[in-house]
């Protein structure tokens, strides 16, 4: 081969060389943009479908009668989002009525935290409910106003690490418990569930069928329903809920994590009974929302006293909550329940004495710290409060 006939082929080489280099390079530089630009519409796509301000208007789709008394609510954001993500056991704080007489009312989800296409509340007719009765009153296609998911009423959802659940409900107690159970089956959990539903009567046990389906059809879920109230043709569990039915029927009590909803004579019997048998009082849990009714501000006295808070210093004369009376002086504090189980409009108590209905919404650090639930609390002498900021 001649000198000229070997560069002609070496230049030859090199050229093809060079070609599939760059053609190599567009190729990688496309895939990346095409990737860019997915991760980019997938991101914007989070933020159309899962952003949720303050509050958001949500329509009833649909609407279930599951006893008598208890009518679950269907309920989807508009132009067809998906519901900001949340965690079973959770709920939704409703307004009720208009801006002028206002009020707010916390409902558990009873629907599983998977499906984000709506979600369900399940609400009980109170005689004199002001939130059931006008929720009873809705009906398909009406608007509600709420905010967005919140509560601590919430298991791990690490199956590696969490021990089997024992679930407690009682009446309408089964709401959160239900997500809950739809969840934890929904993701095909490996761990235990036991759940323990007393009612009084068999037409009380709402949502029973699916759960007796669910028993049906997964292994590790075990329904233990119980009635106060038995007709002739029960055959299951009689009487009240008790440690040694729970006993009988868990094994091992320590090696479970228990979360209980219903009555609070109930829930407070319960968690002393375990607590007696050496549980952890970390894996003891209980949702015990405030009754408007216990907060009815006419059974108070009036009080005339100093609420320092965040260092300006307010005259406070009357019964009203915290919560209203910072709202009133214009004190920027959040919220979300209005009922003592959020834990938004927490503040630290730096002096002085409240009267607080409940502490359900703060988590045991928060208590030790001296942080207190302003919705469902009192100044009984001259306080200062640190809000905190967000």
């Amino acid at each position: 081969m001649t000198i000229e006939v070997y560069e002609a082929t070496l230049t030859a080489w090199k050229g093809i060389a060079f070609l599939l280099a760059g053609t190599l390079s567009f190729i990688i530089l496309f895939i990346v943009l095409r990737f860019a630009a997915h991760k980019c519409k997938d991101d914007e796509a989070v933020v159309d479908t899962e952003h949720w301000g303050s509050f958001e208007e949500l329509e009833i789709i649909k609407i279930i009668e599951e006893t008598d008394t208890i009518k679950s609510f269907r309920l989807k954001r508009p132009e067809n989002k998906t519901m900001p993500a949340f965690y079973a056991g959770q709920f939704l704080s409703v307004q009720i009525g208009n801006s002028e007489d206002k009020v707010f009312r916390s409902y558990s989800i009873s629907s599983s935290a998977i499906n984000l296409d709506c979600l369900d509340i399940s609400i009980k007719l109170l005689d004199g409910g002001v939130g059931s009765s006008w929720f009873h009153s809705r009906g398909v296609g009406d608007n509600i106003i709420a905010y967005p998911p919140n509560g601590l009423f919430t298991p791990s959802t690490n199956d590696k690490v969490a021990k089997p659940l024992v679930l407690i409900a009682a009446g309408i107690g089964i709401t959160p418990i239900l997500s809950i159970v739809r969840t934890e089956i929904d993701k095909a959990t490996t761990r235990a569930i036991t759940l323990f539903y007393a009612s009084r009567t068999e037409k009380d046990l709402a949502f029973y069928d699916l759960l007796k389906h669910y028993e049906k059809w997964h292994d590790n879920f075990k329904l233990i329903p119980i009635l106060s109230q038995d007709g002739d043709s029960w055959t299951g569990l009689k009487g009240r809920l008790s440690i040694d039915i729970i006993k009988e029927n868990v094994g091992d009590l320590q090696a479970s994590t228990y979360y209980m909803c219903g009555p609070e004579a109930l829930s407070d019997a319960l968690t002393d009974a375990l607590l007696k048998e050496g549980l952890d009082e970390d894996d003891i849990h209980s949702e015990k929302f405030a009754s408007p009714a216990d907060m009815d501000e006419s059974q108070f006295e009036e009080r005339d006293v100093k609420v320092k808070a965040n260092g300006e210093e307010l005259e406070y004369i009357g019964r009203r909550n915290l919560l209203d009376f910072l709202e009133s002086k214009e004190v920027a504090i959040d919220f979300a329940c209005r009922s003592g189980v959020c834990g938004n409009c927490k503040a630290k108590l730096v002096s002085g004495d409240v009267h607080s209905f409940t502490e359900d919404g703060l988590t045991r650090e928060e208590k030790k710290a001296g942080y207190i639930l302003c919705c469902v609390s009192r100044p009984e002498t001259d306080i200062e409060l640190d809000i905190p900021s967000y």
